[in-house]
């Protein structure tokens, strides 16, 4: 579940002692002054996630599909 939401939102994650030890290791060498702050979208696109749309009414109607436009 947990990877599963890692990928559905973007979010790296580490699953592999080895890979986590080696990433670890190569934090430990930067000096602070070294590290950058930047924001999640200098280093990937924002993620779009569809639309839900979620009404406390008429909870047993389903939507409309919606119509294409494509021709």
């Amino acid at each position: 579940m947990i990877r599963r939401k890692a990928v559905d939102f973007g979010i790296p994650l580490i699953t592999n002692i080895q890979l986590a030890q080696r990433f670890v290791e190569a934090l430990s060498k930067k000096r602070v002054g070294e590290l950058q702050i930047k924001s999640w979208e200098e280093y990937a696109p924002p993620v779009k996630t569809p639309a839900t749309v979620i009404s406390s009414q008429d909870d047993d109607v389903l939507p409309a599909p919606i119509a294409s436009t494509a021709t």
